[in-house]
């Protein structure tokens, strides 16, 4: 049975506040709902944790794994370490789709977590998890992406997405069992290797404010130092190179806007000149977020849209910083504020 996991106990206090009507001079907060739907596959490989882990991290067996045959790798080689990032290119459902994965987190001989951008604006999670057993390792891979996204909405209307990645993971799943068990059969496995659906619904927020400049004036502001010297001087935010370069990447950032230091990373999965970008935070509260500057009335609508996601246990420091949290729309409300009148006033 499909299970549901709604998460809104303190990070919808996040999101809390009502919404403007778009004008040419105010700004729009407003909040929307982002689903991501994932399988979670869970199996019994005969072989060492460190033996799996070097298998899973060699993107060559992904694409091996793949039944259909319609994954072919485009650049990237086995995972080694943070930051490490694989393309892939999928013909599935009748036209190329790019997959990117990113190696956010390695725990060697337990699991890993990698982030994954498929067309270049659709999120989405790759997991794994080992147990070691007396006789083989309990494997459990988890693979979501996201299923309703209203920026992205066309995109996922053109896109199988949800029926893709879970065909693929069970393939994996199955491959995995089979390459260190030759004994066993693909087809006798594969009812046992098919993963349990679940879905994340999450809460996220955008501000929006229409500047009186073109994309690419705006764009060329906000990649600038003086921009980054403003983040760092009046919102005590610095995200380092990442923006003065906009070369996908993860570059090392930190802040002390929700009441304490921290020194976090940031992952720049896709920038798109003029266009758009989209980055991860790897804080205590882990956020995406998707900055848009769109062509609208001879100016740029310029769009900060960020998704808060669930730390991965609560305690009295993140209840604080779930409290300092509620002023996060109002900060990138001032910060959008500030680019408009400095990118405006510069004539």
């Amino acid at each position: 049975m499909k299970k549901a996991v709604v998460l809104t106990v303190a990070l919808a206090l996040v999101f809390a506040g009502g919404c403007r009507k778009r004008t040419r001079t105010e700004v729009v907060n407003e909040a929307y709902d982002v689903r991501f739907s994932g399988v979670k596959t869970a199996v019994k490989v005969k072989a060492e944790p460190e033996q799996i882990e070097k298998y899973l991290l060699d993107p060559h067996n992904l694409v091996q794994a793949d039944r259909n045959q319609k994954l072919k790798l485009v650049s990237g080689k086995a995972f080694t370490g943070k930051g490490d990032k694989v393309v892939l290119q999928s013909e599935a459902g009748g036209e190329p789709l790019s997959i990117s994965l990113v190696l956010l987190k390695l725990e060697p001989g337990k699991g890993a977590e990698l982030i994954c951008l498929f067309q270049e604006s659709i999120l989405g999670f790759y997991r794994y998890q080992m147990k070691k057993l007396d006789d083989g390792t309990k494997l459990t891979l988890e693979l979501e992406v996201e299923d309703e996204n209203p920026l992205v909405q066309n995109s996922l209307q053109k896109l199988n997405l949800k029926k893709l990645t879970a065909e693929l993971q069970n393939d994996l799943a199955r491959q995995i069992q089979v390459h260190f068990d030759p004994a066993l059969q693909m087809e006798t496995i594969a009812d046992a290797s098919e993963g349990e659906p679940y879905e994340k619904l999450f809460q996220a927020r955008r501000v929006a404010v229409w500047i009186n400049a073109s994309p690419a004036k705006v764009s060329e502001y906000m990649t600038s130092p003086a921009f980054s010297r403003v983040l760092l001087e009046k919102y005590n935010s610095d995200y380092g190179q990442a923006f003065i370069q906009h070369q996908p990447g993860i570059y090392p950032a930190g802040s002390n806007f929700l009441g304490a230091r921290e020194e976090y990373d940031l992952a720049l999965l896709a920038y798109h000149q003029d266009q758009y970008s989209i980055s991860y935070l790897t804080a205590k509260l882990p956020s995406c977020i998707r900055i848009i500057t769109a062509p609208e009335r001879n100016g740029t609508r310029l769009t900060l849209a960020y998704m808060t996601l669930p730390p991965s246990a609560f305690t009295a420091e993140v209840a604080n910083l779930l409290t300092n949290a509620l002023q996060i729309p109002r900060v990138i409300e001032r910060a959008l504020l500030d680019i408009k009148a400095a990118v405006e006033g510069s004539g």
